[in-house]
């Protein structure tokens, strides 16, 4: 039994969501910890190198993902959507996976780029969590009032 073999077997849905999880949560975290504790990155096992790297990279992913799930269920409560209008919970997680994958290497980019210390990165991991937040937050509003022009974006199109 080859890797090869088991990985032609998983079907697209599948193999789409484990690379946005990839892209997303390992590949950013490595990154952060290369760039910032060389280090620790050479000295950790790779469970844990990959545990610290999840750890790093995943309140950019939960936080506006978290911010969608509230605004759907307020706009629901107030008869605004209907269940599933704005999006599914596949759509979202590829959605905000790439957003934060996206974020998080600019940030890496312009930290290596101007040496920034890690200090710098956290504070604007952190404006760009809250900015994300609140973007997602008035674009489904934003959607919610005009549902006949609602366009989703890589929506379950794997």
């Amino acid at each position: 039994m080859n890797i090869t073999d088991e990985v032609k077997k998983l079907d697209s849905s599948t193999a789409t969501a484990l690379a946005v999880f990839f892209i997303c949560f390992i590949a950013p975290g490595f990154l952060t910890v290369f760039h910032f504790k060389r280090e620790l990155f050479l000295d950790l096992v790779t469970v844990k190198l990959i545990i610290l790297s999840i750890s790093i990279s995943a309140p950019g992913f939960f936080v506006p993902y978290l911010m969608t799930v509230i605004t759907e269920a307020v706009l629901l409560h107030k008869d605004k959507i209907n269940k599933g209008q704005i999006g599914t919970n596949v759509g979202w997680y590829r959605k905000h996976g790439i957003n934060n994958a996206i974020n998080i290497y600019i940030m890496l980019f312009i930290s290596y780029v101007f040496s920034l210390s890690f200090i710098w990165f956290v504070w604007f991991f952190i404006i760009g969590i809250i900015s994300t937040s609140l973007f997602e937050i008035f674009h489904l509003i934003k959607m919610s009032e005009k549902p006949d022009k609602i366009i989703l974006a890589a929506e379950d199109s794997c």
